[in-house]
């Protein structure tokens, strides 16, 4: 015998452990102590689903299930974060080069500059240049750096020994 179609949701959702509205489960009692048909597919029902429900697990099960969650939850944790990281540069990095390219379009150009225009050199003046520069320009500047400076003149030195030993040196 086949139960009534409009309760047969109702007895398979009761078999399988819901909870039904109170208005439902009334509704389904009173019509089970009347209706053979769906009084056998709700034993049967039962019968098929607790067959295939599972034992509660073990200590042992529980503690390898811990096991494994405090092993793969950290790295699976680290994983997201890596992404939200690189997510998180890469937005960033994006709305950098947004900035600056609305900052170049933005900005006012300076106005381009021709080139300084310098007078031709007469002839002659680059071998004169040339010459000047091959000789050694800075040999005056450098002479002048490394004598010593001539410290005030003492009661212990006479003006001429002072003007020897300081002022001409070389002669």
């Amino acid at each position: 015998m086949k139960p009534c179609p409009e309760f047969e949701a109702l007895i398979l959702d009761r078999a399988a452990g819901e909870l039904l509205a109170p208005a439902d489960g009334a509704a389904l009692d009173q019509h089970l102590v009347g209706c053979p048909g769906c009084r056998a597919e709700d034993r049967g029902a039962r019968e098929a689903l607790s067959l295939v429900t599972l034992p509660a697990p073990s200590p042992e099960e529980h503690a390898a299930l811990d096991a494994a969650l405090a092993q793969h939850l950290p790295a699976a944790w680290r994983k997201a974060e890596a992404r939200r990281s690189f997510r998180r540069g890469a937005w960033a990095g994006l709305a950098a080069a947004a900035a600056a390219v609305a900052l170049y379009l933005v900005m006012p150009r300076a106005p381009a500059h021709s080139a300084t225009e310098f007078p031709p050199l007469p002839p002659g003046a680059a071998a004169e240049v040339e010459t000047w520069a091959l000789g050694d320009p800075l040999a005056e500047t450098v002479e002048a750096a490394t004598t010593p400076a001539a410290p005030e003149p003492t009661e212990a030195l006479d003006p001429q020994t002072y003007a020897d030993l300081y002022l001409n040196p070389g002669e």
